[in-house]
């Protein structure tokens, strides 16, 4: 028998039309389902979308801190939709597994409206099958464009094509819902024509243009596996929050649906009950259990009942990309792409993104993206994240970005041992090649670990440095390159990296041509002119060898080697170069610490002087301020006769004993009255008292 499970799902199948003209058994036209009742209804009652330029704000942000939408909500959001798609897959695996064969389109409703879904078939679905199957949710509108108010999902084995005679299609973003078109394991193609692109975008109706704000979402376009082939098209006003939802993605992953692990029911088919055979002889055929009748054929637009349990269904996939001719306007992230291989990218602009421009996230590999352009990124321009490798940018050009212009991480996932198990290896062979990179707001280029990289022929101008590689890259070479106009250094090695190569780059007016700090390579063949500080500058210990390079300028010296301690530079040439010290230059030139010391004892010698000179004009006894011997003894100098005091100075010896003899008499005289004295003292105080 079909297990509960099952019967149940069957139970809950809603068998409609897909037309709004096909007959229902009473003979009347059901109405194809609505996601939202506040969405349009018909083309008389639709607002016709006006075609619009949204404003161009030159982003501000520089780190993604200040992202202008609701970053709570946004996040929950990205959770909704990853559960919405995951309830797709189960529906459509548990429906498959009770032997419904789901070959017509069907829908499917979630808490954020209904999913109309494309299933496999031969033909591709066209702009004339959506208006056939979803004639209130796919509305044609005055000026000729589309007006689509609910999900769209391609499965594997399906195709939908949007091509000319359409071209616009605007997809509804409100602040209470907004619709998708995503790409399940099929196959999209968004092809125009040079003259007349096909233009997909977000609408808000309560604003009457597209949806600018993303704080309760916005419509996006994803593709998960499969294949995505877009020529001749314009995305705008796309995305919010997260990569996979940033407006325009295509991503290659094993998709695991919400929590709760429900494996897919099991059909059990009892074999027929063998005979039973009485004690008496007899032969009873015991009937086998009744089984469920099969599920009815699915019609088109039949609505499928998600499960009240939510079903694990994991798939593994790839997505095969190629875009070409394109313009990308307004996304939160441009062009996101992740696990996948063979990628190419011909031809793209992408401006004002609010994140990052185009992304190569995790698992991309033979990649190439050629004569494309970036501009006004909120934060960097082109992005090749962890675990991507095998990357080609080829003439390509990232302009006014608020980070970098191009970011390459090739760092492994992990440093240790992991839950996952993830490798330790770096990623790498990576090239950027013949590209132009200007005015961006940190980094023209950075290299950040990997190995094997690349960088050839490029034209850097602006930022605060040319080139940078660092986080222990290994194997980087630099080489032709062009750099102008960088505020601090124009190419820096530093931080760990080794087996670098700078070799025939010119480099122009910056503060320091070639910088290396605690870096290992070689710096050979360079031309660097309007230097302001130093032509070649290194710290640290590791192995530097600078030979034959070419520096003007001005600056203490062309070549700073003083904190290297194992550097060495040969056949530079310098003759053009003009030593000059500013004044701080200076300041520590002069205030080494032997120096400091000296300048210190000078001061106090001069210290010392001038408090001198201050009382050279006053002669003074040397012992003026000395106490005499008499005043520590009981006798009073004040009641000693004159004659007695210094008279003995010009006496004869004889004279001089006799009068000595005579001093003391008197002395002893004195002593005898001053003892009177004392004891008389206390009898007057009594008396004086009584």
């Amino acid at each position: 028998m079909i297990a509960p499970a099952v019967l149940g799902l069957a139970a809950f199948l809603i068998i409609g039309p897909a037309a709004a003209a096909a007959p229902t058994d009473s003979g009347q036209a059901a109405p194809t389902p609505s996601p939202d009742a506040a969405a349009v209804s018909s083309g008389a009652s639709a607002p016709v979308p006006q075609p619009s330029v949204a404003p161009d704000p030159t982003p501000s942000v520089s780190d993604g801190s200040n992202y202008g939408g609701n970053p709570q909500n946004e996040a929950a959001l990205v959770a909704v939709e990853a559960k919405r798609l995951a309830q797709l897959r189960t529906v459509s695996s548990i429906a498959r597994w009770s032997g419904t064969k789901l070959t017509v389109p069907y829908r499917v409703p979630s808490a954020t409206g209904t999913t109309l879904v494309l299933p496999a078939r031969t033909n591709a679905y066209t702009v004339d099958d959506l208006l056939s199957l979803a004639p209130q949710t796919f509305v044609k509108q005055a000026d000729g464009s589309f007006l689509l108010s609910e999900n769209i999902v391609i499965e594997a084995g399906a195709t939908l094509s949007l091509s000319n005679p359409t071209p616009t299609i605007y997809l509804l973003s409100t602040s209470k819902k907004f619709v998708s078109i995503v790409n399940s394991g099929g196959t999209l193609n968004v092809v125009g024509t040079a003259d007349v692109p096909i233009r997909i975008g977000s609408w808000d109706p309560d604003s009457g243009g597209p949806r600018l704000v993303t704080d309760n979402g916005r419509s996006y376009v994803r593709s998960i596996g499969g294949t995505v082939h877009i020529s001749h098209a314009l995305f705008q006003d796309l995305g919010f929050w997260s990569g996979p939802t940033g407006g325009l993605s295509m991503v290659g992953q094993p998709v695991t649906s919400a929590a709760g692990r429900v494996r897919p029911p099991k059909i059990h088919v009892r074999p027929p009950r063998p005979p039973h055979v009485s004690s008496h002889g007899t032969v009873t055929v015991r009937p086998s259990p009744p089984t469920a009748p099969a599920p009815p054929p699915l019609q088109p637009g039949a609505t499928l009942a998600v499960p009240d349990s939510a079903a694990t269904s994991t798939t593994s996939s790839a997505v095969s990309v190629t875009v070409s001719d394109t313009s990308i306007t307004d996304n939160v992230y441009g062009l996101f792409l992740a696990n996948t291989s063979g990628i190419s990218v011909h031809n793209v602009q992408v401006k004002n993104s609010r994140m990052d421009g185009i992304v190569l996230h995790r698992n991309v590999s033979n990649a190439a993206i050629m004569d494309t352009t970036v501009r006004s990124s909120a934060l960097n321009g082109f992005v090749v994240s962890r675990a991507a490798s095998d990357i080609r940018l080829d003439t390509d050009k990232a302009d006014s970005n608020g980070r970098d212009g191009i970011y390459v991480d090739g760092r492994s996932l992990a440093s240790g041992p992991s839950a996952t198990g993830t490798a330790l290896a770096s990623y790498g062979n990576d090239v950027v090649y013949g590209s132009d990179v200007a005015n961006n707001g940190r980094y023209g280029i950075e290299a950040r670990g990997g190995k094997d990289m690349t960088v050839r022929a490029n034209t850097v101008t602006g930022g605060l440095v040319g080139i940078v590689v660092d986080a222990s890259a290994s194997a980087v070479t630099i080489t032709d390159n062009h750099l102008s106009e960088q505020k601090v250094q124009g190419i820096a090695l530093r931080d760990g990296v080794t087996a670098g190569t700078v070799d025939n780059n010119s480099v122009s007016g910056a503060a320091v041509g070639i910088y290396l700090r605690n870096a290992q390579g070689k710096v050979e063949n360079n031309t660097l002119s309007g230097m302001t500080n130093h032509g070649i500058s290194a710290i640290g210990p590791d192995r530097i060898q600078i030979d034959t390079n070419t520096i003007t300028g001005s600056g203490p010296e062309p070549v700073d080697l003083k904190r290297a301690s194992n550097a060495t530079a040969v056949n530079t040439s310098a003759v053009s170069w003009s030593t000059t010290r500013t004044l701080w230059q200076r300041l520590v030139a002069f205030f080494q610490p032997l120096t400091i010391i000296w300048t210190l004892l000078a001061l106090i010698l001069l210290f010392t002087a001038f408090s001198g000179h201050r009382h050279r004009g006053t002669v003074r006894h040397p012992y003026a301020a000395q106490a005499p011997m008499s005043t520590f003894t009981d006798l009073d100098p004040l009641i000693l006769p004159p004659e007695l005091i210094n008279s003995t100075v010009d006496m004869p010896l004889a004279e001089r004993a006799s009068s000595s003899g005579r001093r003391r008499r008197w002395a002893g005289n004195t002593r005898r009255q001053l003892a009177r004295r004392k004891l008389s003292e206390p009898a007057q105080g009594e008396a004086r008292v009584s």
